[in-house]
Parts: structure tokens; C-alpha cells; sequence
């Protein structure tokens, strides 16, 4: 696993979301990185993830597109722990990324959340394999 900076704990305060899109390393050795902000026409090579600091301080990492049809997740709104999709509804259980409402019918991927000296960082395969969990 690889740590990618995404930004600090005061971008990203309690009860908000944002979605990144990251350049997976394109050359052996060569590390992600945030190239902006989570996109449905995700660029070969890049993958869209979505970062959540709940309103009790606990942090998540998910897919960020929806697995229905491409939606752009961190423009969704959370709630007791479920991310819902913008566009048709369908809600991801945080912790685990599965569906809990549909019309979606597959998870979403988890990444770990790591925050050390107010920076957050999500944890991700350089190939983009998810992690899981949260910290």
C-alpha cells in the first residue's frame, strides 16, 4: 500500500465529503498522487475515490463513483454512517462500502484513512486495488 496526501484535516472538517481523483503510478516505483478533484470520465490510469470525516470525527475512505451508473459520490450527502449518490439515490454503508439501498447492486471499494499531524492520507495500491477500513 501507498499513502496519498489528499489534504488536511481543516479541508475536510466533520461532517463533509470530497472526492479526488488519483494518477495510479504510471512507471515501476513511481507513486499515486491527486491530480484533482473526482471526475465520472475517469482518465485511463486514474481512479476516483471520496473521503469522509463524519460529524463524530470518524474517517472514511470509498470508491468514488457509483457502482449504478457513474456518479461522482463526494457530491452525495452522508448520513448515519451511509453515503447516498447524488444522482439516483443508492446508499454505501461507509465502513464496508457495501449497498444498503439500491438501485445499486455492487459495493463500492473502501480505502484506509490514515490522519497523522492534521494531514490525511488514503492509503491505495499503486495498480489501484483497494484497501479497507477506516482509522
Amino acid at each position: 500500500m501507498t499513502r496519498v496526501r489528499v489534504g488536511t484535516t481543516n479541508q475536510i472538517p466533520p461532517g463533509q465529503v470530497m472526492g479526488f481523483q488519483i494518477r495510479l503510478g504510471r512507471a515501476a516505483g513511481e507513486p499515486p498522487l491527486v491530480i484533482g478533484p473526482a471526475s465520472e470520465e475517469s482518465p485511463p490510469g486514474t481512479v476516483a475515490v471520496t473521503v469522509v470525516q463524519t460529524k463524530d470525527g470518524d474517517w472514511y475512505g470509498l470508491g468514488g463513483l457509483c457502482t449504478h451508473r457513474p456518479a461522482v459520490l463526494s457530491e452525495g450527502f452522508v448520513e448515519d454512517c451511509q453515503l447516498e449518490c447524488p444522482r439516483h439515490g443508492a446508499r454505501f454503508d461507509l465502513a464496508t462500502g457495501g449497498v444498503l439501498a439500491g438501485p445499486a447492486t455492487e459495493a463500492v471499494a473502501t480505502y484506509q484513512v490514515v490522519v497523522a499531524d492534521d494531514v490525511v492520507y488514503l492509503e491505495i495500491e499503486p495498480s489501484g486495488g483497494a484497501g479497507s477500513g477506516q482509522v
